[in-house]
């Protein structure tokens, strides 16, 4: 129970629920210090702070409260899209105002869940939100109606009162009985004289509790000339323009308790229930404590695992330094979500490109990765069709298209594909994984065509390679000498191949494990008897 002072002579409960502070920039007249000093001086134990679209006061808001022994009410008045907030049509989408004060720490998580969104999402002239936000986030919050650009107000003043009754219901339902108030405002203005009693006979006909509020911009009468200062400032104008902006009376400052009462004497019940709403809102911050948010690492991962994977690859780019390229595979081995989590987590290290994140069984599940994703997408090397590379292509699938000579018809199809892939600005980086002949018309291939980038190279197979035919691969300042000679350049040796006939092999990397792709027994091939290059 508030003490009695001079400006609550009879002892009476009030709480300030609609104040725009400082943060509501060049609007907001409300300095929060001097905020809490006002609010002592009128009596009142408590405070709501509620600034146009935005929560950047809240802290210092709580801060200051909680020093001057009031008790803080965390809130915000939101702007409320037309239709959606992602609809930006000149003239047709703007906003209604909506009050929401936090109850708890699911309230104040769901609010600046929205306020985020009605930025990144919604923005336009305003930060909006919308009932679909709305409808996701409302656990833990109040909410109130709002100003004279409410929504439930605005239909009032269009002559729609059963559009205004219907309105109001939807947000009973969505917030729930005790959660959601009809806000009642009386500024001597001319709107509120038409505005006003209808609101008290649809709150008296619905049954929903009415809330009694100032629209505070400023903390005394006398401050208004300030306010209407502000507003030059934010529109240009001067206080000698004729068609400045400015509020129509000087009664938007931080009433007291009295003036309250008095004021709304005919429903003196929703001066009481801003206390009751009050007596509800109960949020603390919780300083001192570092909080970091629980991430659920993707595809059945543990957070350990994940973020040792990244950590490897944080790794590898510290160590070769900005000027190497880094490929990243994923081999098909993740859904869309996952795929456009891990490319996410890849963007800080610059990778060339992302292999193959989704399964290649679906084409628009690759696509949407690739709209997604914030890094270079490549995949392809299990297409092996004409006509499924032009599905490729025409859906957006990757950046970088990896077919491969030995399973989609060569060297011709292949020269085909990447024809046809230039348009797209796609470039080839061909799959090559395989055996010497294959290596050879990959390197031949990758010679001959305008749109190659990079090629994939594979000499670790198995430790007899080099008994199959005279393969001499070297490397010259990051480049590999096409083969010379006729044909493709090699000569097999038929005897050495007959002893080493087709054998099926456990491809072990389909089954998770990623570091032990080869043959049990292979052995290095790489450069072992290479000459030296200059």
């Amino acid at each position: 129970m508030s003490d009695v002072t001079e400006g609550n002579r009879q002892g009476r409960d009030f709480v300030h629920l609609h104040i725009h502070t400082e943060y509501s920039l060049l609007d907001g007249a409300c300095r929060i210090d001097q905020l809490m000093d006002r609010v002592k001086e009128c009596g009142q134990s408590a405070i709501a702070i509620t600034d146009h679209g935005v929560m950047y006061g809240c802290v210092q808001f709580y801060k200051a409260a909680k020093k001057a022994g009031i008790k803080p009410i965390i809130g915000c008045e939101v702007y409320v899209a037309t239709r959606t907030r992602f609809d930006k049509v000149n003239k047709i989408d703007g906003n209604n105002h909506l009050i929401l004060l936090c109850k708890n720490e699911t309230g104040y998580k769901n609010l600046i869940k929205m306020v985020s969104a009605a930025f990144v999402e919604g923005f336009y002239s305003k930060p909006r939100v919308d009932k679909q936000l709305l409808e996701q986030y409302h656990e833990g919050l109040i909410c109130l109606s709002a100003c004279l650009a409410g929504e439930i107000p605005q239909a009032i003043l269009a002559g729609d009162y059963e559009r205004a009754k219907s309105t109001a219901l939807w947000y009973q339902e969505l917030f729930g009985k005790g959660n959601y108030y009809i806000e009642l405002q009386d500024h001597g203005l001319e709107e509120d004289t038409i505005v006003l009693p209808q609101l008290i006979k649809l709150a008296r006909e619905t049954g929903i509790p009415m809330a009694a509020t100032n629209d505070s911009h400023y903390l005394r009468k006398d401050d208004a000339k300030m306010q209407s200062i502000l507003l030059c400032i934010q529109t240009g104008k001067t206080i000698q323009d004729a068609d400045r902006m400015e509020f129509q009376t000087d009664e938007f400052y931080v009433k007291t308790t009295d003036e309250m009462y008095d004021l709304f004497a005919m429903v003196p019940e929703a001066c009481a229930n801003t206390q009751k709403i009050a007596d509800q809102c109960n949020f603390d911050f919780d300083f001192g404590h570092t909080k970091i948010p629980y991430y659920k690492a993707p595809n059945g991962m543990d957070n350990q695992e994940f973020f040792h994977a990244i950590e490897i690859v944080e790794a590898v780019r510290a160590a070769v330094g900005s000027s190497v390229d880094l490929l990243i595979e994923g081999h098909g081995r993740f859904d869309v979500a996952t795929g456009i989590r891990i490319a996410n987590a890849l963007k800080p290290f610059d990778p060339m490109f992302f292999e193959e994140p989704t399964p290649p069984d679906s084409l628009d599940a690759l696509a949407e990765v690739h709209r997604k994703s914030p890094v270079p997408i490549a995949a392809g090397e299990r297409i092996y069709s004409v006509t499924q590379f032009q599905q490729f292509l025409e859906k957006g699938c990757a950046d970088f298209v990896q077919p491969d000579v030995s399973h989609c018809g060569g060297i011709s199809a292949v020269k085909k594909m990447a024809a046809m892939a230039e348009p797209y600005y796609v470039a080839l980086a061909p799959h090559n994984p395989s055996g010497p002949v294959a290596n050879a018309a990959t390197l031949h291939l990758a010679a001959s065509t305008p749109g190659f980038r990079i090629l994939e190279i594979c000499l670790t197979d198995v430790n007899w390679r080099g008994e199959l035919t005279n393969e001499h691969v070297v490397f010259d300042h990051g480049k590999i000498r096409i083969p010379e000679g006729v044909g493709l350049g090699l000569a097999l040796n038929e005897e050495n191949c007959a002893k080493y006939p087709f054998q099926p092999v456990d491809l072990r990397h389909y089954k998770g494990t990623l570091t032990n792709v080869r043959p049990t027994g292979a052995s290095s091939y790489y450069f072992d008897g290479l000459p030296a290059v200059d």
